[in-house]
């Protein structure tokens, strides 16, 4: 682009001395046509003079075809810088639109892909808080005494977990037969606990924040939660039974925040029945880290 500048500039300045010419031309040959009006006789010319009037005629005639030739020049050499210039300008303007267009691409993939690392790095380097293995009963289930369980909360991120705030409940439910009813009835009845849950814990985290009370959580660091619940011997009965029909779930919501300012939770699902007191299942859904 460059060179088609500093060309474009030294043909425009021919173009410029070869008008000048022209024109310098065109005042002398204006002189010479005033000159000859000047001396053009007034009577009707004599015989004598009639060869010198033709003459002066012809010369006259003759400035004027040099005149009209070089006028069309002008006019000619006037439409050529015309177009050069309007090519040129349109080049310049699409080279600049093409420049603009690729600093502006260039710019956006830039912003992208520092947006793309930063994410990345947050993802990374940032808090992960979730349950360390299945949950466990501090003594084997029976009926008619509370049934506590402990869920060990574990930070597996590479940064400290800020304002932890959990809250974890051991519900009991009896879902009815394994149809697809019993298990939309179960669906049903363990979102509105996650419901009650949520509502439990943004209401903790602004009271947290209002005081300024602060948990943190190291990595590598846990946490300690008990959760009781109570069945009567009847409902102790199907939850040994082990088909499921009755059945008792440990659920939980952790909110927490990290030195990147980000806001995250997580929430955990736990199902048991049957008779082994060392088994557990997860649930199908409710378990997520945001």
């Amino acid at each position: 682009m460059e060179k088609i500048t500093t060309d474009f500039i030294k043909a425009v300045k021919h173009l410029h001395e070869h008008v000048s010419y022209i024109l310098t031309e065109l005042k002398l040959i204006g002189r010479d046509v005033k000159a000859i009006h000047d001396n053009q006789p007034d009577v009707s010319p004599t015989s004598k003079d009639n060869n010198n009037y033709e003459a002066k005629q012809y010369a006259l005639d003759r400035l004027r075809f040099t005149h009209e030739k070089k006028a069309f020049c002008i006019g000619k050499w006037t439409l050529v810088v015309l177009a050069i210039y309007t090519a040129f300008t349109a080049l310049m303007y699409f080279a600049t639109k093409k420049a603009a267009d690729a600093a502006k691409s260039a710019a956006a993939t830039a912003s992208a892909t520092l947006t793309d690392s930063q994410k990345s790095f947050v993802i990374n380097e940032r808090p992960y808080v979730v349950t360390e293995g299945a949950p466990q009963f501090a003594n084997p289930p029976a009926a008619n005494v509370d049934i506590n369980a402990n869920v060990t909360l574990k930070n597996i991120g590479k940064t400290p977990a800020r304002v932890v705030l959990w809250n974890a409940k051991l519900v009991k439910f009896e879902s009815g037969p394994r149809t697809p009813e019993g298990f939309e009835h179960v669906r049903v009845f363990i979102a509105s606990v996650f419901d009650d849950l949520r509502k439990k814990n943004a209401a903790a985290v602004a009271e947290a924040t209002a005081k300024g009370a602060e948990t943190d959580v190291a990595p590598n660091a846990t946490l300690f939660n008990t959760s009781s619940e109570t069945l009567s011997p009847p409902e102790f009965s199907l939850l040994q039974h082990g088909d499921g029909k009755e059945a008792l779930f440990l659920v939980g919501t952790i909110s927490y925040t990290d030195n990147f300012e980000g806001v995250y939770q997580t929430e955990f699902c736990w199902v048991y029945w049957g008779t082994d007191p060392k088994i557990w299942h997860i649930c199908d859904n409710h378990n997520t880290i945001r």
